[in-house]
């Protein structure tokens, strides 16, 4: 898990699981007038807007940002509503900004959140790269456990023959 935060603006949590990764954007707590106490909680996670990526769009986004200007629009129909993930990247700047909008019914949250060094590009960008390659290793994953769990019971069994 990777957290980026801007305590003026937002913070973006960037997780990965078994052939996906999720996106989660929190809003700051802070008031426009008040200042950002170092190592205080400032961002509203219980109301975060959360976007789940496969491993395909993951491929589609890293494919699409070798273009000259990249804009992408990623849209999700879950049962009880919608879902956009919008992401830009400009290359002259290097920089990045990830939103994401949740609809349910009459309700809807967006919150966005700008890269404000080309280290954090990097990171979600490798970040994407890890999700492409999920599935893969995820398996490889689960073959190297079969094979350990194996040998260990083919172990059992020769010291219980002893």
């Amino acid at each position: 898990m990777k957290v980026f935060y801007n305590p003026k603006v937002s913070a973006l949590k960037l997780e990965l699981a078994e052939s996906c990764g999720f996106i989660a954007l929190a809003k700051t707590t802070l008031k426009p007038h008040e200042k950002y106490v170092r190592g205080e909680k400032c961002f509203d996670w219980q109301n975060a807007v959360k976007f789940k990526i496969s491993d395909e769009e993951a491929d589609l986004i890293l494919e699409n940002l070798r273009s000259k200007k990249f804009k992408m629009t990623l849209e999700h129909y879950p049962t009880d509503g919608k879902s956009y993930c919008n992401i830009e990247y400009d290359p002259k700047t290097r920089l990045m900004i990830v939103a994401v909008t949740v609809v349910k019914g009459d309700d809807k949250r967006s919150v966005s959140y700008r890269t404000t060094t080309i280290a954090q590009t990097k990171q979600i960008i490798k970040w994407l790269q890890l999700v492409s390659y999920s599935t893969f290793m995820f398996d490889l994953m689960y073959i190297f456990e079969r094979r350990l769990v194996d040998a260990i019971m083919t172990e059992i069994k020769a010291m219980k023959r002893r």
